[in-house]
C-alpha cells in the first residue's frame, strides 16, 4: 500500500463517520434500514479498494467485517441503536488505518530526449528492480522554440529511440493527477524559460510539483572538479520514511541523498 492509498482510506472513513451521524437522525425504521444498506454498500467498496492495494489480509479488513456485522444486526432487530458503539467502531477503524505503514512507492521518470536518458539510469534501474517500488519510465513530448518564442515542431522519442532495457510507458496513459507518484524525476526544470527547447507544458516543473510529494531534478551535465577530473555527479539513495510513508531528501553540497537506499553512479572524464 502506498501513502496515497492510506490517505484515500482516511478520507473515506471521514465520509463514513458523517454517514453514521446522519444515521442517528433517521427516525423511522424503514429510512434507517435503507440508510444502513447504503452504508454497508459503501463499506463493501472500501474493502474492495483495500484488496486492490494489497491490504486485504490486514487487521483493518477484519474490523470492517465486524462493523458490517454490527450494522446488519441493527437492521435485523428493532429497538434502539447503540450509537456509542457505532462511533467507537469508526474510531477504531481510523486508529488502525493510521497505524498502517505504507510499503510501496511509485516513481515516475519524465524523459524527453532518449540520448540523454543515461542521466536517469542509476536511479531508474535500482528503483525498477526494487519490489517495494513501482517505477514508470515515461518519454514525454518536447518542442523546438522559434525565434519569436513560440513552440514549434513537437517531437516524441519512442521505442525505436530507447534501449530495450527501459520499460516505456505512453505518457497519454499515465495520469499524474490521478496517480500522484511519490517521486517524479525530471531532466529539464526550466519550463518556459528554456530558449532552445521546451518540454510539453503539461510537464513543466511548476505543474508536476502539484502531483507529487517530491519533485527531483537530475541534470544531464557535469562540471570539472578543481582537484580531480573524475567526478561523482549524482549519488541517490532513496527509501521510505517509515513513519510518513514518504521519500525524504536532503541536500549536501553536490550530493543528493535519500536515507538507506544506496544508488551510486560515478562518471569519469
Amino acid at each position: 500500500m502506498r501513502n496515497l492509498h492510506k490517505q484515500n482510506i482516511l478520507e473515506l472513513l471521514e465520509t463514513l463517520k458523517q454517514a453514521t451521524i446522519e444515521l442517528k437522525k433517521q427516525s423511522s425504521e424503514n429510512t434507517r434500514n435503507a440508510f444502513i444498506d447504503e452504508i454497508l454498500e459503501f463499506i463493501s467498496g472500501i474493502v474492495d479498494f483495500l484488496s486492490t492495494v494489497g491490504a486485504k489480509e490486514s487487521k483493518i479488513t477484519e474490523q470492517f467485517a465486524e462493523f458490517s456485522k454490527l450494522l446488519s444486526d441493527i437492521k435485523n432487530k428493532s429497538g434502539n441503536i447503540d450509537h456509542a458503539k457505532i462511533k467507537d467502531q469508526v474510531y477504531q477503524l481510523k486508529y488502525e488505518t493510521n497505524k498502517i505503514q505504507p510499503n510501496k512507492i511509485e516513481v515516475a521518470f519524465c524523459c524527453y530526449e532518449a540520448n540523454m536518458s543515461d542521466c536517469f539510469e542509476s536511479v531508474y534501474f535500482e528503483a525498477e528492480s526494487d519490489p517495494q517500488c513501482d517505477a514508470y519510465f515515461i518519454p514525454i513530448p518536447y518542442f523546438d522554440r522559434a525565434q519569436n518564442g513560440s513552440l514549434v515542431n513537437m517531437k516524441l522519442n519512442g521505442v525505436a529511440d530507447y534501449s530495450n532495457k527501459y520499460k516505456l510507458i505512453d505518457y497519454r496513459k499515465y495520469d499524474f493527477k490521478e496517480r500522484r507518484p511519490d517521486v517524479i524525476f525530471i531532466m529539464n526544470p526550466y519550463d518556459e524559460l528554456n530558449k532552445i527547447t521546451s518540454v510539453h507544458p503539461d510537464f513543466y516543473a511548476k505543474k508536476l510539483q502539484h502531483y507529487t510529494d517530491l519533485l527531483v531534478y537530475i541534470p544531464y551535465f557535469v562540471t570539472k572538479d578543481d582537484i580531480m577530473e573524475r567526478i561523482i555527479w549524482t549519488v541517490f539513495q532513496f527509501v521510505f520514511a517509515k513513519r510518513s510513508g514518504l521519500c525524504r531528501c536532503a541536500r549536501r553540497d553536490k550530493i543528493v541523498r535519500y536515507s538507506d537506499y544506496p544508488i551510486f553512479l560515478e562518471h569519469q572524464k
